[in-house]
């Protein structure tokens, strides 16, 4: 089996995780593994993922989503604001910003989400409000 093709860099069986299978003898398993990777040729693949480039202006994307034919349509807008705050590389960054989103909005209880539910600008938060390690 040859490394050539356009999509042989992205599949090759050298940079994906191999799970044994439970139940199946770890010898054997392995023996076909060798047997079954043995054509391929070791390929080096840069895996990095480089970070998000930050914007230079804010964005607006409005969109749409189903409402049955008798559903009244006051009160089905949903409005999500994000903001970009740090490289999500450093864990007691990630840690503190996950704790003070928990505080600040994570019940009903949180100052933040009381502030904004009391002021009317709608009935909740979006389920995708707070801190977001991805």
């Amino acid at each position: 089996m040859s490394n050539s093709g356009p999509f042989i860099r992205l599949i090759t069986p050298h940079e994906r995780p191999l799970v044994p299978l439970w139940g199946y003898p770890t010898t054997e398993h392995l023996t076909f593994l060798e047997e079954m990777l043995s054509g391929f040729n070791r390929v080096k693949v840069d895996s990095s993922i480089k970070s998000q480039l930050r914007w230079s202006h804010s964005a607006v994307v409005n969109g749409r989503y189903p409402v049955g034919k008798d559903e009244d349509l006051k009160k089905k807008t949903t409005v999500n604001l994000a903001w970009m705050l740090t490289e999500n590389t450093d864990d007691e960054t990630a840690l503190l910003l996950q704790i003070i989103s928990g505080i600040l909005i994570g019940s009903a209880a949180g100052p933040l989400r009381k502030a904004l539910i009391d002021s009317g600008l709608g009935e909740d938060l979006s389920p995708v409000t707070g801190w977001n390690a991805i």
